[in-house]
């Protein structure tokens, strides 16, 4: 059973990174060549003076460049991890009824590269828990760099739910994906939460590890 479990494991992370590996393979294909082709013909459309096809292309550019983001966050290798959960959770708060606040301590080059995108991961997941689930007006999120480790707390008002019926059923694949992510980190995570009285999710994420 143990070993069962130990081999469940170690698949979903071996899962969870290949993801990671194909999502960012497809996202420069789709920023490198479909991309530029889109871009060659919207010039074209213009010296035709057809602006009104122009800017169907121009919609279908900012698509493209919606799910190469989505599928691996660039950002992280331009900007660095901080600005990028910075920017990420600006973007939610202007694109999504409900308010959110930040407080992030700069954390840039703390983990490698892996690590860095598994801590973006772990941030964009707990986001769309509570954007899917929670029914919450307002959230936040904390990182405070410490000494030997990296805290992340994200909380949110919503409608909250009772955490031992929810780390018992197996369809609730947001709290487990977050479970291996931070299995992944060496991280401990803990889940906080009462009926109507919303959801605290904490993460401590070592160091040096």
């Amino acid at each position: 059973m143990v070993k069962n479990k130990k081999l469940q494991q170690s698949f979903l992370q071996e899962l969870l990174q290949t993801q990671e590996r194909v999502g960012k393979r497809i996202s420069k294909d789709l920023h490198d060549s479909v991309g530029q082709s889109l871009l060659l013909v919207k010039n074209k459309v213009l010296q035709n003076k057809d602006q009104k096809t122009a800017s169907i292309v121009d919609g279908v550019i900012d698509e493209v460049r919606a799910i190469s983001r989505s599928l691996h966050p660039f950002k992280l290798e331009e900007l660095g991890l901080t600005v990028t959960l910075q920017s990420s959770v600006e973007m939610i708060d202007e694109n999504y009824d409900i308010f959110i606040s930040a407080e992030i301590d700069n954390i840039d080059t703390v983990f490698d590269q892996e690590k860095e995108v598994n801590i973006y991961r772990l941030v964009q997941e707990s986001f769309n828990n509570i954007l899917k689930h929670s029914n919450a007006r307002s959230a936040e999120i904390i990182v405070i760099n410490k000494e030997t480790d990296v805290e992340i707390i994200i909380k949110d008002n919503g409608k909250g739910f009772d955490v031992s019926k929810e780390k018992s059923s197996v369809s609730k694949i947001g709290l487990k994906t977050l479970s291996e992510r931070s299995k992944f980190l060496k991280a401990s995570f803990k889940t906080l939460s009462e009926i109507d009285q919303g959801t605290t999710l904490i993460f401590n994420i070592p160091k040096h590890v």
